[in-house]
């Protein structure tokens, strides 16, 4: 995002000059302003259930300022999006894309991820994705009641089953520690110390450290909708990316590490 002729300018230089992307090609897209909301339909077929919303913050530094970044920390809440913007995104994006996917032939179960700009002409869509969004899947998980491993399975088999699963109303703050020099260089092994000094946040919430392997590879997959029982490695103090999740919504637990949660979409149906 080039807020600036001299930021575009040297974007530019990346692309053509120096070739940071490889072969210089550019897609020029229309400027959107507005609050940024991540919305997550769990699919099955020509069924949906859109999950908690959330909020994933790009920018590297305080006040959104300095480089776009992977997502220095997210958070989520029911209350997030009004009741009556969240009724327009449903019918306006949701809905429509459900039925495009089953009008175009292809079948899809598992977490679809949409990424919405709120402009002052309504929610408009930056992008899609096949997964859960990242780190906003750690603050919306603290959030979940139910048995989601069940409702996974339920919807491999095919079987919608949205009674399995439900979200409560407080909300869940993930806030990420990047190491020196992200996100333009990173290095891996910096040791992460005084965690046993951490004491409990106000007003009865938990604090607790997410460590995140960092190989999106390592994650369970659901291809073909058979879950594999490949799990990633215990996670380490040592990180290029550290989260850590606040939830204010009675539960006592953050998220633990991603790996606990099966990467339920496969990228093929789209």
């Amino acid at each position: 995002v080039c807020m600036s002729k001299e930021e575009a300018d040297s974007f530019l230089k990346e692309v053509f000059t120096d070739r940071r992307f490889g072969e210089g090609r550019l897609l020029v897209e229309e400027f959107l302003t507005g609050p940024e909301v991540s919305i997550f339909g769990a699919l099955v077929d020509d069924h949906y259930l859109i999950l908690c919303p959330a909020r994933d913050y790009k920018r590297l530094k305080e006040g959104d300022a300095g480089p776009n970044t992977g997502g220095m920390g997210a958070v989520a809440s029911r209350r997030l999006v009004e009741p009556e913007m969240l009724e327009r995104i449903e019918k306006e994006i949701v809905a429509p894309t459900v039925a495009g996917l089953k009008k175009d032939g292809l079948p899809y179960r598992g977490f679809l991820y949409f990424g919405l700009m709120l402009t002052p002409n309504g929610p408009k869509v930056i992008e899609y994705n096949c997964r859960f969004g990242d780190p906003e899947c750690q603050a919306v998980m603290p959030l979940l009641s139910g048995d989601l491993a069940s409702f996974c399975l339920h919807g491999a088999k095919g079987e919608f089953a949205p009674e399995e699963i439900s979200f409560q109303n407080g909300w869940s703050v993930c806030c990420v520690l990047a190491s020196k020099g992200y996100p333009e260089t990173s290095h891996s092994g910096d040791a992460i110390q005084g965690l046993d000094d951490t004491t409990p946040a106000p007003n009865g919430m938990r604090i607790k450290p997410v460590m995140k392997p960092m190989a999106a590879a390592s994650w369970p997959s659901w291809h073909r909708g058979i879950p594999s029982p490949k799990r990633a490695s215990a996670p380490t103090t040592k990180s290029k990316r550290f989260n850590l999740t606040a939830c204010s919504a009675g539960r006592t637990s953050a998220l633990p590490a991603s790996s606990d949660f099966p990467a339920f979409p496969s990228p093929s149906p789209l």
